[in-house]
């Protein structure tokens, strides 16, 4: 079993929703959960926020946190 059918699987059975905000990955890991049969049941959206002024307007990053420490940045990912 992939990564991406056991995530689908342990989603399906403890009844939880998935949603992803990707940057670099450029929505690979969107398009690997969805190429699970039955993932539409528990993903619901995905969004690349690549730019700056994505990870601002579609993430809520702060745009005080991109200009402290760059785009690339651990804290920048976790407030995506």
């Amino acid at each position: 079993m992939s990564l991406s059918e056991k995530i689908i699987s342990i989603s399906s059975e403890k009844n939880i929703t998935l949603a992803v905000a990707e940057s670099v990955t450029g929505g690979k890991i969107s398009s690997e959960l969805i190429s699970v049969s039955g993932s539409s049941k528990v993903f619901t959206a995905g969004v690349i926020c690549y730019s700056e002024h994505s990870k601002v307007h579609s993430c809520g990053v702060d745009i005080r946190l991109i200009n402290k420490v760059g785009v690339y940045d651990e804290a920048v990912v976790q407030q995506m």
